[in-house]
């Protein structure tokens, strides 16, 4: 259960990039701890980066 758990910490503004970064993330499906950094935020969306050694993926998280 994640209720009540922490997922993303530690994120930081940037000033120079406009984005937040040196995030952490819990991804639950996979049970792991990736890095991730906020590169856009719009009306009813933010974008994000979580990355994981080499790897990396893009995401649009919606509010609904």
């Amino acid at each position: 259960m994640l209720l009540g758990k922490v997922i993303i910490k530690n994120l930081i503004f940037d000033n120079e990039e406009k984005q937040w970064i040196n995030g952490k993330m819990y991804g639950a499906e996979k049970g792991m701890v990736f890095d991730l950094k906020i590169t856009e935020i719009r009306n009813n969306e933010i974008e994000v980066v979580g990355s994981k050694y080499f790897f990396w993926k893009t995401l649009i998280w919606k509010m609904i």
